[in-house]
């Protein structure tokens, strides 16, 4: 017998998991080698994500160096929490209440934790896709006016 409550679940995880390797390639130039999510709806989410450093940040790690990018890499979290928080609410059609990330070095892991709220979100699809599509577009540069010249 087929349980599609679990079929739709391990779909929300694999687009979720999906979405965050595009989010890491696009911010860090290299998408983790592997993710996975795990969704418990009206609980949490949480993503997994393993070997997501660059070359030359696996050789500061193995150098000595790597806390400066671990604090880096956890602050840049903090500053894109809107986006993160988006996806998951998105995909999950629940409200995001609290979102930790953090990263572990030596193991080359990130996990991002998403606590559900009450409550449904509002849904924004329809704004995200239209929003994407206007930044996708090349902007026209401004024609300048001509100040003073003949009327």
């Amino acid at each position: 017998m087929v349980d599609y409550h679990q079929q739709a679940v391990e779909t929300i995880e694999a687009r979720i998991a999906s979405a965050m390797c595009e989010i890491q390639a696009d911010y860090y130039g290299i998408a983790p080698r592997k993710a996975e999510a795990h969704y418990l709806p009206g609980k949490l989410v949480t993503v997994v994500l393993r070997e997501t450093f660059t070359k030359a940040e696996q050789r500061l790690i193995e150098y000595g160096s790597g806390e400066p990018l671990r604090e880096g890499r956890e602050r840049f979290q903090r500053l894109s929490e809107d986006q993160f928080v988006s996806v998951i609410e998105q995909e999950t059609g629940e409200r995001v209440a609290t979102f930790v990330s953090t990263t572990h070095l030596e193991d080359a892991v990130a996990i991002e934790v998403f606590l559900l709220g009450k409550g449904r979100r509002t849904d924004m699809a329809a704004f995200e896709h239209s929003r994407a599509a206007k930044d996708s577009q090349p902007s026209r540069p401004a024609i300048p006016r001509a100040i003073g010249g003949p009327r």
